[in-house]
């Protein structure tokens, strides 16, 4: 099934092509790509009778948090690639902060990705009996924080 979400949807997320040393034909892709994973996450959490709502308020939860597990996943690409980076070679306390600021946003995200799941059971009352309904980080208690468009 195709994404929810679109890659302009992702840059208006603050990602950018060249934090992944892609260029916009390649980001496209590599964004389309993290979206289409994500997609499936969505559908299996919260399994097909839900997916296939026809229900507004569902469907923008289920939106959200379809770009909010994409950009999780974006935000640990960026950290594993601050690690990998040549670029930074002896400048450890940039490369601190970075992975820091990394580390930080891909919890905000699991968070606000539970925060969106949280919403679809609470909107339905369920999850159909096909959901894998895993947690996917985080939680909703004990959260700092989610994002909020």
């Amino acid at each position: 099934m195709a994404s929810l979400n679109t890659d302009a949807e992702l840059l208006d997320e603050g990602f950018d092509s060249s934090q992944f040393g892609k260029d916009d034909i390649t980001w496209a892709a590599f964004a389309d790509a993290a979206l289409s994973e994500a997609n499936l996450i969505v559908q299996e959490r919260v399994g097909s009778t839900v997916y296939a709502s026809t229900d507004t308020k569902i469907k923008n939860h289920m939106k959200r948090d379809e770009r909010f597990i994409a950009a999780r996943d974006l935000w640990q690409k960026r950290m594993n690639r601050i690690d990998a980076s040549d670029s930074m070679a002896g400048d450890d306390l940039a490369r601190s902060r970075m992975k820091a600021d990394a580390k930080n946003s891909v919890a905000v995200y699991a968070d606000a990705a539970e925060h969106e799941f949280a919403q679809i059971i609470g909107a339905t009352g369920r999850v159909d009996s096909q959901s894998s309904a895993p947690s996917i980080g985080g939680g909703i208690s004990g959260h700092t924080g989610w994002y909020n468009p």
